[in-house]
């Protein structure tokens, strides 16, 4: 049995609808869902991040460089010139030809992720999902990411949230995932569920906002490790 009171909360600030003027105002409630079911202090593992800056994937590390002499600049990934002529010569093997100029500085996020590091202009390509939940680990990059919630007010355009939400669904697939992670995307009232399937993300359902439900998804993704 969830608490009552979360719920009583959650229903009568969503029955005000436009009312409420900003998307954090529900946030706290949404936390306490989020840490009744998974408290800190369950083997100390469970942790709740808000709007955590996420960065795109760096793939092939090794081969980002930048030409002798040549400025970076913020935001974008640049290869040497050699190197993308290697690429486009079939007569040569890419792998035979060394780069040549300044290797780009690359971080690793908690989420065991190489991205480029905001002093290259990474921090141009961050995103703020509202809501992470995760399994900590006592490796620095460790973390295990179990679900991601997205708040929407009611009268935000569905198609536009949906946009965003896959933005971030998709910069999340290279990151340390857990396999059965979902995400919600809850709009209002009504949150969408999604999960990764072979062929990319889907929606599995859609829910009431804070009822039985929901909770019952948040509650399936505890592991027992």
């Amino acid at each position: 049995m969830y608490p009552l009171v979360l719920q009583e909360r959650l229903q009568n600030l969503l029955a005000k609808g436009v009312e409420v003027r900003y998307e954090n105002s529900f946030y706290p409630l949404y936390t306490g869902i989020l840490s009744y079911l998974f408290p800190a202090t369950h083997n100390l593992k469970y942790m709740i991040h808000h709007q955590v800056p996420l960065q795109k994937s760096i793939e092939d590390v090794s081969s980002i460089y930048l030409p002798e002499g040549e400025n970076r600049h913020p935001g974008s990934i640049r290869q040497s010139a050699r190197i993308q002529q290697a690429a486009l010569d079939e007569s040569n093997a890419a792998k035979t030809i060394k780069p040549q100029g300044h290797r780009l500085n690359v971080s690793q996020d908690s989420f065991n992720d190489d991205v480029m590091s905001r002093k290259e202009g990474g921090r141009s390509e961050t995103q703020f999902p509202d809501i992470l939940l995760s399994e900590g680990s006592v490796l620095l990059k460790g973390n295990m990411i179990l679900a991601m919630l997205e708040i929407k007010l009611l009268e935000a355009s569905e198609k536009a949230s949906m946009q965003q939400f896959i933005r971030y669904l998709d910069l999340l697939e290279t990151k340390n995932l857990y396999e059965n992670f979902l995400g919600f995307l809850c709009i209002g009232p009504t949150t969408h569920v999604y999960k990764r399937k072979s062929d990319g993300w889907h929606k599995i359902d859609e829910v009431d906002s804070g009822r039985q439900r929901f909770w019952q998804y948040l509650a399936g993704l505890k592991r027992q490790n």
